[in-house]
């Protein structure tokens, strides 16, 4: 009994993991690329030169909305270009 209630646990974990989803995303003339995987989120700019400044990041925390309904939280600044972080949804 025992040994069945461990195999249905240990098949059930083995199920397939979210897959990514990503979306293209035009924001005040920039574009970005978002893409969420369960409650992670990436934001990628898919300019040439990425610059570092409050506007570009205000950009990409928007494109995020914009692509997803939520708010990106926990951030991560990767480079100039990529943001990660998690998404905070309102119920």
């Amino acid at each position: 009994m025992l040994l069945t209630a461990v195999i249905a646990t240990m098949l059930s974990l083995s199920a397939e993991p979210a897959r990514a989803t990503t979306t293209k995303v035009h924001i005040d003339g920039s574009t970005y690329r978002v893409r969420v995987r369960g409650s992670e989120v990436e934001v990628a700019s898919k300019s040439l030169i990425a610059i570092k400044s409050l506007t570009n990041r205000d950009r990409m925390r928007r494109a995020v909305t914009k692509a997803t309904g939520c708010q990106i939280t926990d951030e991560l600044l990767v480079s100039t270009s990529i943001l990660q972080g998690r998404l905070a949804c309102a119920d």
